[in-house]
């Protein structure tokens, strides 16, 4: 029976896609707020906040490969935005070009730590620059990377637990007036109350709710607004309740099984350290693949095959967009899980 009280058909199988309501194994107490962190509905709430209390910025530098509504959002707020390809280690030639103050987004790919060191970066560009470490891909990366002065690292905890909502923005120099602040802001309830209820759907583990689940999920991800909003009370409730170690272990546990049973593809994930989000691997035809493992219901995902176009001037951003594949490691899945899946992928080749 599932957490609802219906019966689960024995026979379900669903690899990847959203996380169902009640996957997160809770701890048995709730862990103390983090120091210096903040608490948003999701990850454009977090950065709206932090370009008007930190701003006025008027450019940003961003990653080629990162998901297109993160440069769009940053332009509809009047920033200019300047690219610089996945792991490249040398753009203080963008910086030269920047305009007025400017934001710059590290990412943390996949839930691991940043190629550069944040500290050193912010050091050699500058007081006329804030880094952010873009943890997005994580739900405590706010924890596990230290955030730079002047600067914060954002985690997305609604991406990788089943929360409806969530974003943590931890502060490199928080003010105790930033959390009254945070208080008044307004809740982001459509999209909260659309992914809850795709959520619950998927937690039914019924075959035949799950198009109808889709459709509410895709639904939130298209209303959340671009303005700041607070957590939830039941999603903050959620997050401090999650057993962190738990987590971090089972993901890194899953990711590690596929890198033995897959051992002959590419992976594409970052050494770290930190909390793997997915296991990303590169395979030309990745269409054919995607159709193929769909069919097997291993629900993988090409991430952002829009982020780098056909002419883009960053090869690595450009290859990551059009090659990259990422199996699911997350918490609902056990080590023989992977191997099951594994066998489905090889099977699919």
């Amino acid at each position: 029976m599932n957490e609802t009280g219906q019966t689960v058909p024995l026979s379900y199988k669903r690899y990847g896609g959203e996380l169902p309501a009640g996957c997160d194994v809770m701890a048995q107490r709730p862990a103390l707020p983090a120091p210096d962190t903040l608490l948003f509905s999701h990850g454009r709430a977090a950065l709206a906040w932090f370009l008007e209390a930190y701003g006025p910025f008027g450019s940003a530098l961003v990653c080629a490969y990162t998901c297109t509504t993160v440069p769009t959002f940053l332009r509809r707020r009047g920033l200019a935005v300047a690219q610089f390809d996945y792991g490249e280690t040398e753009f203080s030639y963008l910086a030269d070009r920047s305009e007025g103050r400017t934001l710059v987004l590290l990412p943390a790919p996949f839930g691991m730590a940043p190629w550069l060191d944040a500290k050193a970066l912010a050091d050699e560009l500058g007081s006329r620059f804030a880094i952010i470490i873009d943890a997005a891909q994580s739900a405590f990366g706010h924890l596990e990377f230290a955030p730079p002065n002047g600067g914060a690292v954002l985690a997305c905890p609604r991406k990788a637990l089943a929360l409806a909502d969530g974003a943590a923005l931890r502060l490199g120099n928080n003010a105790p007036q930033n959390d009254q602040a945070i208080e008044a802001l307004p809740l982001a309830e459509e999209a909260t109350r659309l992914k809850q209820a795709a959520r619950d759907l998927f937690a039914l583990r019924d075959p035949e709710c799950e198009a109808e689940a889709l459709s509410l999920a895709k639904k939130s991800e298209k209303a959340w607004p671009d303005h700041a909003c607070r957590i939830t009370e039941r999603s903050r409730d959620q997050l401090m309740h999650t057993d962190r170690e738990h987590h971090r272990c089972r993901r890194s546990t899953n990711a590690a099984t596929l890198d033995a049973e897959l051992c002959d593809l590419e992976c594409l994930l970052p050494p770290g350290p930190g909390t793997p989000f997915a296991w990303p691997f590169a395979i030309r035809d990745r269409g054919v693949l995607l159709s193929r493992l769909h069919e097997q219901r291993v629900f993988a995902t090409p991430l952002w095959p829009d982020a780098a176009l056909l002419g883009s001037p960053h090869p690595r951003a450009r290859r990551m967009s059009d090659e990259l594949v990422a199996l699911a490691v997350d918490q609902r899945y056990s080590p023989d899980d992977m191997r099951r899946m594994a066998d489905l992928v090889r099977a699919c080749l």
